[in-house]
């Protein structure tokens, strides 16, 4: 197993895992190990992936540069996203607020950790947060590409006055690659782990109104 360790100053490592290849022929046989590490960059900049060490062989150093998602082509949708909305930001203590969720997906994936408003390690003294009903299921067309959505909606009664953040739900979820071919469920060449984040919303609550 190559040292990652040199990578963690820079990177956060979501996955390491290899695929074995035999050839067997006339001339001999012969392999080679195939080892495929998924990386989450910490911030955005110029960074160098350094040599790595496996057994006696190394790898070559590589330079990549990371950008902000939100700026690299922020109007296209990619296969699996987060969307969040509330139905007023400017709000009055104990007004009722509606929050709306949506997983959109158009590829088959499964949790691994996901953490919202929701959650039950959400704790925020300032606002109180009821779950309506189930979660609700459908198909929709987003720029001419079909998506399942999964949808959530809370109820929010702020408590209390002043500037609140919700926070932007951060999902961990294992997608099954498309072009994938290997019969092993659990192969890498199938599926890949990735970490998508929404975004925060901003909530301006007022006091409650003296005529009210």
């Amino acid at each position: 197993r190559p040292d990652l360790s040199p990578l963690e100053k820079d990177f956060t490592i979501l996955s390491a895992g290899h695929n074995s290849t035999f050839v067997f022929g006339t001339g001999g046989s012969g392999g080679k190990i195939k080892w495929e590490v998924v990386l989450e960059p910490k911030k955005t900049g110029t960074f160098l992936i350094p040599s790595l060490k496996i057994g006696n062989e190394q790898t070559n150093p590589l330079t990549i540069v990371v950008s902000n998602a939100s700026l690299a082509g922020k109007s296209a949708k990619g296969d699996i996203f987060i969307e969040v909305e509330i139905d007023d930001s400017d709000a009055y203590v104990q007004q009722q607020l509606q929050y709306t969720m949506r997983i959109i997906t158009s590829q088959d994936f499964r949790y691994k950790t996901f953490s919202h408003i929701g959650s039950a390690d959400y704790k925020d003294d300032r606002i109180t947060v009821l779950k309506v009903d189930d979660e609700n299921r459908y198909r929709a067309k987003i720029d001419n590409k079909n998506y399942f959505v999964i949808e959530y909606k809370f109820l929010l009664f702020p408590q209390q006055a002043g500037k609140i953040i919700l926070p932007a739900p951060q999902m961990d979820a294992i997608v099954n690659n498309r072009n994938g071919y290997s019969r092993d469920p659990y192969s890498t060449r199938r599926q890949r782990q990735i970490s998508i984040k929404g975004e925060d919303i901003v909530l301006n609550v007022q006091p409650i109104p003296q005529a009210y």
